[in-house]
């Protein structure tokens, strides 16, 4: 596990920085309990939200400086998150399962079928990442992590669409949230 290259970048941090747009924009449609599962979480601004919002929040992420960064930042909160240092790409999720899956700026194919059976009955999926229009615009340039046009819908063909945006509402991303039926 390379953490790295994350560690260096979240070094200096002193804020967890903003929650995703799908999660913010769309937060209404939040199960008022239950549990929720930050993958790639950074510093945890997504976790440590569905926190506040009143669910079990757990995160995962390969960086353990920014995982202990997050605790400082619940810790401040009053919130209670369950991070775990772990490479999803590497360790997927086995048996556990959620009423809330968010995944911001992180794109590894082979995890999509995983999202969605992790997901419990009713539970929503919040997806926001780089289409490919973004490696022209100061996004990413390796394709391995660019959507195509309408990708998230194809990836996610097993949940029902709730909200399906693309390189509208934020430039250069795809907004998704699904919920498993």
């Amino acid at each position: 596990m390379n953490s790295s290259k994350w560690d260096n970048k979240y070094r200096d941090a002193i804020a967890p920085g903003n929650v995703c747009h799908v999660l913010s924009e769309y937060s209404y449609l939040l199960p008022s309990s239950g549990s929720s599962l930050d993958i790639a979480c950074g510093l945890g601004a997504n976790a440590l939200f569905l926190a506040e919002k009143g669910l079990q929040s757990f995160a995962y992420d390969n960086s353990s400086l920014g995982l202990e960064k997050l605790a400082q930042f619940a810790e401040q909160r009053g919130l209670r998150v369950s991070s775990e240092l772990r490479d999803v790409e590497q360790d997927l999720l086995g048996e556990q399962s959620f009423d809330v899956i968010v995944v911001s700026y992180f794109l590894y194919r082979p995890l999509c079928e995983v999202l969605v059976r992790a997901l419990n009955p009713g539970g929503f999926l919040f997806y926001q990442t780089f289409t490919e229009a973004a490696a022209a615009n100061g996004g990413p340039s390796n394709k391995k992590f660019l959507l195509k046009s309408d990708e998230l819908l194809s990836l996610f063909s097993d949940l029902s669409v709730q909200v399906y945006q693309e390189n509208s509402t934020v430039p250069n991303q795809a907004l998704f949230v699904g919920k498993k039926l």
